[in-house]
């Protein structure tokens, strides 16, 4: 089956099976492993089967996919979404905490429109902006950020490295 080859390229803690009547338009999912944000919802009553049509987070490209059956019912791979409480802005930087507690320091924000953004939304809320990251291969990806109960998805999404990982190759610097 898909799903299971999907999900052996991945850490298992980047993915959770989603009921496929829970997903909205706006929501993260994984399209033929791609991360996407859902465009197009699309019901068939024949087959019992939901179609996702999304845009890819990285490249921009559309993809589409059906849900997949299991015994729980119709399921779509979700992205998990991990909260962070900014801490700090510095010079490029980010210094963040989870729930737990731990704190991740030195996070590179690649863009500068989303620096604007962060930096805007954390002088206006101090250290009540929180930040939505989901992780693929050890790298973390901001989608969205609440700055105090209003909530602004991300227009693009840039990738976040810890600073001793940050690498300049042409695949790794495009994103």
């Amino acid at each position: 089956m898909y799903s299971k080859t999907f999900k052996s390229n991945l850490n298992e803690s980047d993915v959770i099976d989603v009921d496929a009547k829970s997903i909205h338009l706006g929501d993260f999912i994984y399209l033929h492993g791609r991360p996407c944000q859902v465009a197009r919802i699309e019901r068939s009553s024949i087959r019992d089967q939901y179609s996702f049509t999304g845009v890819d987070l990285m490249d921009r490209n559309p993809y589409e996919e059906t849900s997949f059956n299991t015994e729980s019912g119709q399921m779509a791979h979700g992205v998990v979404l991990n909260t962070y409480r900014v801490l700090d802005l510095a010079d490029g930087y980010v210094t963040c905490e989870d729930e737990d507690g731990h704190v991740r320091k030195n996070l590179v924000v690649n863009g500068e429109s989303l620096w604007s953004q962060l930096q805007q939304g954390f002088e206006s809320t101090g250290d009540s902006l929180k930040v939505s990251v989901f992780w693929q291969y050890d790298r973390g990806y901001i989608v969205k950020f609440d700055n105090g109960g209003k909530s602004d998805k991300i227009k693009d999404v840039y990738p976040i490295l810890y600073f001793q990982d940050w690498c300049t190759c042409d695949r790794c610097f495009s994103l």
